[in-house]
């Protein structure tokens, strides 16, 4: 397990990397769509946040200066125009993107955009908004986080031991059951979820860090009447869309849309993929959005993107994730 974890990382990195090292040659005529998660004002305690799934504020105000002041900014809807009339990306074109909806998108990250007039797509799973329970992958989180106890028995593929008495031991334990649920069917990831709760004698809550608190539907709809922003559907609770049925997967696509656009009162063309990576999309899942009218749907795979690209096929650089850098201070002010 240990070994699976280190090699989790190092992949990470190193498609991350490779991604950098084209970024000088291609980065005038390329698309690059970044995505963030959260911006945080808060310092995490423990593990909390150990990922770096929400970046500071200073941060994402420095890299937004730098996108505003040296790129041409597109919308997703500009993204899409591009592609249905074959047009180039202008040079150095860059795409500013969340996932899920966590309520610092609004009170933190929306406040920049708007000063630096920086347009936006916010990514919303939908069944998530005015709830305080967690997002899965956050309950992995806080129930490790949080747990006292110095070992825990949770059912994988086998009955597996982790140790939590070191933070090295609490980090590698969160992202090998966090790995494991995301290559699994949903039933097996629930089943994990539970197997945790019980076996840390922890109740997940919010109230725990700020950063987990999501977007409620005053806030949502006060971004969607901004013009910098776009609201699209990321699913409705976090769920991978191709570890269900097909039809529960169809269910979810349009129980997610159907949502958003009665509470916002318009039609959604814009979508992203939980989790994102080459196995949580596929033919169906792409067909599924079309049939609902979705024109764009990134990915998380690392990459850039050339106007031949699919709009479902779009790739995304995520900052900050597993500290890695932001792309254009690393690549281009060299």
């Amino acid at each position: 397990m240990k070994k699976e974890f280190e090699k989790f990382i190092i992949d990470y990195k190193k498609t991350y990397y490779d991604c950098l090292s084209r970024f000088n040659k291609s980065y005038n005529s390329d698309l690059v769509i970044l995505l963030y998660h959260g911006i945080t004002k808060y310092k995490s305690k423990g593990i909390e946040n150990i990922s770096k799934k929400h970046i500071t504020e200073k941060e994402f105000y420095s890299q937004m200066e730098h996108v505003k002041k040296n790129c041409n900014l597109l919308s997703m809807d500009e993204v899409i125009y591009c592609k249905e009339s074959n047009k180039k990306y202008p040079p150095n074109s860059v795409v500013i993107t969340f996932d899920d909806g966590f309520e610092n998108n609004y009170t933190t990250a929306a406040p920049i955009l708007n000063e630096l007039k920086i347009p936006a797509t916010f990514y919303i799973s939908s069944g998530m908004v005015n709830s305080k329970e967690l997002f899965w992958a956050d309950i992995i989180e806080d129930c490790i986080n949080r747990c006292k106890a110095s070992n825990i028995n949770i059912l994988l593929e086998k009955n597996h031991s982790f140790s939590l008495l070191k933070r090295t031991d609490k980090i590698m334990a969160m992202q090998i059951i966090k790995n494991y649920c995301k290559a699994n069917h949903k039933d097996k990831k629930n089943r994990v979820i539970k197997n945790l709760i019980n076996e840390t004698l922890i109740n997940p809550d919010e109230k725990h860090s700020l950063n987990y608190k999501k977007l409620n539907w005053e806030q949502l709809k006060e971004l969607d009447k901004n013009k910098l922003f776009i609201i699209g559907g990321h699913s409705t609770f976090h769920d991978i869309l191709t570890k269900q049925s097909d039809d529960s997967m169809a269910d979810d696509i349009k129980m997610s849309i159907d949502l958003l656009e009665k509470k916002l009162e318009h039609k959604i063309y814009h979508y992203s993929y939980p989790e994102g990576l080459e196995d949580h999309f596929n033919l169906s899942v792409k067909k599924e959005l079309k049939s609902i009218g979705i024109k764009a749907s990134p990915s998380a795979i690392c990459g850039l993107n050339q106007i031949s690209n699919d709009l479902f096929e779009l790739r995304r650089i995520q900052v900050g994730f597993w500290g890695l850098p932001f792309p254009f201070f690393d690549a281009f002010l060299k």
